[in-house]
């Protein structure tokens, strides 16, 4: 998680950086000359107004996944008990299964262990 929250903010830096590069490329580019004043006003604005766009957008794309995160908890923390006794059952359904002769539990047939503890997670090997 370390490591995410680095890449994270590293990401967020090279992005301001580019953004200085660009509006230095388009001072070094753009005219100096008489009749060209306007200039720096109107890269300052559409460089302004393109980054306030977006942190308008993820502002709210942030804001409507927190909202829906929240419902989930919410809904999660309703159905815990449910979700408790259906594991139960699960795993007394695993252990009369388990008691069984099958000849996944035979002596003579060889079964990868580690196959068996991520089946208990819910992952299937293929």
């Amino acid at each position: 998680m370390k490591l995410l929250v680095v890449a994270h903010k590293v990401m967020w830096v090279a992005v301001s950086l580019m953004a200085t590069a660009y509006i230095a490329a388009m001072w070094i580019i753009m005219p100096h000359g008489e009749g060209a004043n306007w200039t720096l006003e109107v890269v300052i604005s559409v460089c302004a107004g393109t980054m306030g766009s977006v942190f308008l957008f993820l502002g709210v794309t942030w804001t409507r996944h927190w909202l829906m995160k929240l419902k989930w908890r919410k809904q999660r923390g309703k159905t815990t008990e449910e979700r408790a006794q259906q594991k139960a059952l699960r795993a007394h359904i695993k252990a009369q299964k388990r008691t069984e002769d099958t000849p996944e539990y035979n002596s003579s047939f060889s079964t990868n262990s580690i196959d068996g503890s991520f089946e208990e997670l819910g992952y299937h090997t293929y």
